[in-house]
């Protein structure tokens, strides 16, 4: 189960800081329960849950780690390719120790598509900036990110600019 703890910590990194496949990293997950259901190949931590490593922390109601078929079987061997999903659901909330984080309601990383999904009212935060819209997904092998807007809420960006230059706006003669 250690390698699944491991890449727990991986997927929530932004791609700046996500660690190497080959470095492990110790993570910490304290829940209310926990629930390994071997022959459906999910592991459930219920209540409560947190996970820190030591660049970042996650907060969720629930976290639920999806394996790869045949991967309860050989959970002894090579953490690689052994987890095929990562959803926190209920009050998704990650900081990291660069002044990151991100809420929502629900959080999904994909391990073949390496991509984080953020749902349900998404925001990502990095100091006093900040974006939100229906669904933000990071791309965490390109280094980049895409946020959709909908119908519900479109995305709303906000930077802090340094103050306008005197002169800069005036007019010209």
């Amino acid at each position: 189960m250690l390698p699944v703890l491991i890449l727990l910590g991986l997927f929530l990194a932004p791609p700046a800081l996500a660690a190497p496949a080959q470095e492990e990293q110790p993570v910490a997950i304290q829940a209310d329960s926990m629930e390994y259901l071997q022959k459906a190949g999910r592991i459930v931590f219920r209540g409560a849950v947190h996970a820190t490593r030591e660049d970042m922390e996650l907060w969720a109601d629930t976290v639920t780690v999806h394996l790869e078929e045949g991967a309860s079987k050989a959970a002894a061997t090579s953490p690689q390719g052994k987890v095929r999903s990562i959803v926190a659901e209920g009050n998704v909330r990650i900081q990291t120790t660069q002044n990151r984080s991100g809420t929502g309601k629900r959080a999904t990383f994909d391990a073949r598509t390496e991509t984080v999904t953020l749902e349900g009212n998404p925001e990502v935060r990095e100091g006093k900036n900040s974006i939100r819209g229906e669904v933000i997904v990071l791309y965490l092998k390109d280094g980049k990110s895409e946020v959709r807007g909908g119908a519900k809420q479109r995305v709303e960006a906000i930077f802090l600019a340094p103050k306008t230059t005197p002169g800069l706006l005036e007019k010209k003669p």
